[in-house]
C-alpha cells in the first residue's frame, strides 16, 4: 500500500486521478490542512489531519503499515514522516521546485529579480520576526531529518536531480513523474486556438514573489498602448505580497489596462482565459507554471521565459517554439509559433497515454521488492 502524503496544494487532485487511474486499490491519500475542509483539494479519496494529529499518527508507527510513502513536495509533515518510518518503507519524493530551490542555491532570495527581492525582504523580514517558534521547530526538523532516508526523486526537470542530489550528498534514484493537470484538458481542447485579435498579455501563474511581477513591467510596456495586463493573484502567497503587488500595479498601469485575477476560478475557466491570451510572461529565474505554459503552447501563444530559467533551455532543447523576454523588445514582428509543431511535442511528453505510462511505472517502483531503478 502507498501513503501519499501532501499539504492542501492545487496540483492533488490531479495526482490523485493519475494514480488511481492505473490502480485505485494501492492508494491512500493524506492531507496535512489547518482546515477540517480543505480549500484546494476536492477530491473525496483524501483524509485529512491537522498537524498535530499526524503527529501523533507518526508516534503511534501508523507510517510503517504502508509498504511505501510518496512525499508530494518535501514538506515539513514529509520530513517528520522520514523520522518516524522504518527504512523498510520506501520513500519518494515529488518536487514542486520551490521546495527545493533554496537547497539548491543556498539561498531563498536567488530566484528574485532586483526590484522583487526588495519587496521580499521589505515584507518577509518583518513577518519572520514574528513568527520566532515556528521558525525555531523548522530549524530543529531540519537538523533532525536525514535526506539520505529518501530512496527516490522526481523533480519537475531532469536536470534539476543531479543538482539537488549532490546538495543532499545522497544517492537518491531518479523517477520520471511529475503533475500534469493539463493531461486530461489537453484532448478537450481539440483544435482550440488562441485569439490572436485578443490584446491581452497574461504576467505570471500566481502571486508569489518567484513571478518577478515588479521587475516585469518594464517589458510588458513594450507591447505598446491598448495592452491588457491579465495577473493571476489567486493562489500562492500571503496577502502580504499580494496587497503590495496590487498597490504596484495600479499605481503603475491605468485601471483599465488591467485584470488582476484575485479570486479563485476553476480550471476550465482559467484555460478559457488562457485562449484569450496570446503573449503570456513567465518572469521567473526558476521553473515554474509549466502547466499554463504547456497549455499556452497549446493553443499557439508566444510564450516568453527568462532565457536564466532552467525550463527555457529545456524547452528549447525539446524543439518548442519558444521566447526570451529580450525578445519582447520587438514583440510584434516576432513570426507566429508553429502551433502544429509545439502540440506534436507536448502530446509525446505529457500526452495522456505518455502520463499513464510514467505512472505505472512509478506504482511499479514503490510497490516491487526490487530496489534498482533506472535513470531515463
Amino acid at each position: 500500500m502507498i501513503l501519499h502524503l501532501a499539504a492542501d496544494e492545487k496540483f492533488i487532485d490531479d495526482a490523485i486521478s493519475q494514480f488511481d487511474a492505473v490502480n485505485e486499490r494501492v492508494n491512500e491519500y493524506w492531507v496535512i490542512s489547518k482546515k477540517e475542509t480543505p480549500e484546494f483539494v476536492k477530491s473525496k479519496r483524501v483524509k485529512v489531519f491537522s498537524f498535530q494529529k499526524f503527529l501523533i499518527m507518526c508516534i503511534l508507527g501508523k507510517l510503517n503499515n504502508f509498504d511505501a510513502i510518496i512525499f508530494h513536495s518535501l514538506t515539513q509533515p514529509a520530513k517528520i514522516a522520514c523520522l518516524f518510518s522504518s527504512a523498510r518503507v520506501k520513500k519518494a519524493w515529488v518536487g514542486f521546485g520551490f521546495d527545493y530551490y533554496s537547497i539548491i542555491e543556498n539561498d531563498e532570495l536567488c530566484v528574485l529579480k532586483p526590484e522583487t527581492r526588495k519587496i521580499a525582504i521589505d515584507i518577509y523580514g518583518n513577518a519572520k520576526a514574528n513568527s520566532l517558534v515556528s521558525s525555531i521547530i523548522k530549524k530543529i526538523i531540519s537538523i533532525l531529518f536525514n535526506p539520505k532516508s529518501i530512496d527516490y526523486f522526481s523533480p519537475v526537470l531532469f536536470s534539476e536531480f543531479s543538482l539537488v542530489s549532490e546538495k543532499f550528498n545522497c544517492e537518491m534514484n531518479y523517477v520520471d513523474w511529475n503533475y500534469c493537470g493539463f493531461v486530461n484538458t489537453l484532448h478537450l481542447l481539440g483544435d482550440l486556438k488562441v485569439n490572436y485579435d485578443s490584446k491581452k498579455v497574461l504576467l505570471g501563474n500566481s502571486c508569489t514573489p518567484t513571478n518577478n511581477h515588479i521587475d516585469a513591467f518594464k517589458d510588458v510596456f513594450n507591447f505598446g498602448l491598448g495592452y491588457k495586463i491579465v495577473v493571476p493573484l489567486s493562489y500562492g502567497d500571503t496577502n502580504l505580497y499580494k496587497d503590495k503587488i496590487v498597490r504596484l500595479f495600479y499605481e503603475s498601469f491605468k485601471s483599465e489596462d488591467l485584470q488582476l485575477l484575485t479570486d479563485f476560478i476553476s480550471f476550465d475557466e482559467y484555460v478559457n482565459l488562457l485562449q484569450d491570451c496570446p503573449f503570456v510572461v513567465m518572469n521567473h529565474l526558476r521553473q515554474q507554471g509549466l502547466g499554463n505554459i504547456i497549455i499556452s503552447l497549446f493553443v499557439g501563444a508566444y510564450v516568453f521565459l527568462d532565457k536564466a530559467n532552467p525550463l527555457y533551455a529545456f524547452l528549447s532543447k525539446s524543439g518548442f517554439d519558444i521566447y526570451s523576454i529580450d525578445d519582447i523588445k520587438t514583440v510584434h514582428s516576432l513570426p507566429k509559433p508553429d502551433v502544429t509543431k509545439n502540440r506534436s511535442i507536448i502530446l509525446s511528453i505529457w500526452g495522456a497515454e505518455a502520463q499513464f505510462s510514467k505512472t505505472e511505472r512509478f506504482i511499479n517502483i514503490m510497490t516491487s521488492n526490487g530496489s534498482d531503478v533506472e535513470i531515463n
